[in-house]
């Protein structure tokens, strides 16, 4: 989708920061939320209202003259994150069905704690090592997904690779996506208890399916080895504590938009960002508006920048691979 929405900022409270709004904004940027429905804005603050689900985002507050110092910048963020298409280059399945298998009124079954936990674990260790992904629903794959060219379409987007968490069983349509991507040379990776059924019911043919899927710990340093080896990224960071950093990627024609954001807000990274290729890569100032070159060189044919990212730090960067490239030293500090 183009646009996602998500709620924001409600039961905080009242002493929520213009630094607070804009780590929880970026936060959820990272992960592709675009449009910001703030919590709330009321007409009076009059009587029990003041103390309804604070904060409250409205005229009625003493800082509201200066609201424009988080909103503007968040409001060019989210313009920019609107352009073009989300690159991700996983699918993770998402083990909603597996959970229904063991679903119990009464509470979480064990089995479905621990396809909750593989599943986040799983999230976390891809934004991690800068990998984007996708979730893929059974339900929605089953009506818009097809195997062609090697990659797994489902509707707009397409995936060499797909990762499984823990689940219990498959669709029978994500059995036959699956077998048709492995035989097309795609890659099928696990990081947990691989499926025993097809459509809830002991199937012997997930057996042969099972034999072909790589099985791989649920790590940073596994799921990296293991993606590098079959599928090798195009975009790098590192540098000690970048895992802390979070990278959305998206395509507009020959240009790239990279927006990372810090999500610790105690120490600062020094890192290094790689993109594959040459071209020239800019950064874009929410806090003006401002466009200009990003320090850069070229090295073995990946364009190289230095950035730094203090706590809860961010930059917006627009990497054009049909511009020339750009020789820019790094600003020595003052």
């Amino acid at each position: 989708r183009k646009e996602v929405l998500s709620e924001i900022y409600g039961v905080s409270d009242q002493g929520l920061t213009f630094e607070d709004r804009k780590w929880m904004a970026e936060w959820l940027a990272a992960l592709g939320i675009n449009y910001r429905c703030y919590h709330g804005a009321f007409y009076s603050m009059r009587g029990r209202r003041k103390r309804f689900y604070p904060p409250h985002l409205s005229e009625q507050q003493p800082w509201w003259p200066e609201n424009r110092r988080v909103a503007d910048p968040m409001a060019r963020l989210s313009y920019i994150l609107r352009q073009g298409t989300f690159e991700a280059e996983l699918l993770v399945l998402h083990p909603l069905e597996s959970a229904h298998c063991e679903f119990a009124p009464e509470g979480a079954a064990p089995a479905v704690q621990a396809m909750q936990r593989s599943w986040a674990a799983l999230s976390e260790n891809l934004l991690a090592i800068h990998r984007s992904y996708d979730y893929g629903d059974e339900h929605l794959m089953a009506k818009l997904g097809r195997v062609s060219g090697g990659r797994l379409h489902v509707g707009e987007m397409a995936y060499r690779v797909v990762i499984l968490p823990e689940v219990i069983t498959l669709r029978g349509s994500t059995f036959r996506f699956l077998t048709e991507l492995l035989d097309a040379g795609g890659v099928v990776l696990s990081v947990g208890a691989l499926p025993e059924r097809v459509d809830g019911a002991l199937d012997p043919r997930i057996r042969q399916l099972n034999a072909r899927i790589v099985s791989v710990p649920n790590t940073p340093e596994a799921l990296r080895e293991a993606l590098d080896a079959r599928h090798p990224a195009d975009l790098e960071l590192t540098g000690t504590g970048a895992e802390r950093v979070w990278l959305h990627s998206r395509r507009v024609g020959s240009r790239r938009i990279l927006f990372l954001t810090h999500t610790d807000r105690t120490a600062t990274v020094e890192a290094t960002l790689r993109i594959r290729g040459t071209g020239r890569l800019d950064a874009w100032r929410l806090e003006t508006g401002a466009v200009e070159p990003a320090a850069q060189e070229t090295c073995d044919g990946w364009t190289v920048a230095p950035l730094t990212f203090p706590p809860g730090g961010s930059h917006l960067l627009v990497f054009d691979a049909e511009a020339a490239p750009v020789a820019v030293a790094r600003p020595r500090p003052v």
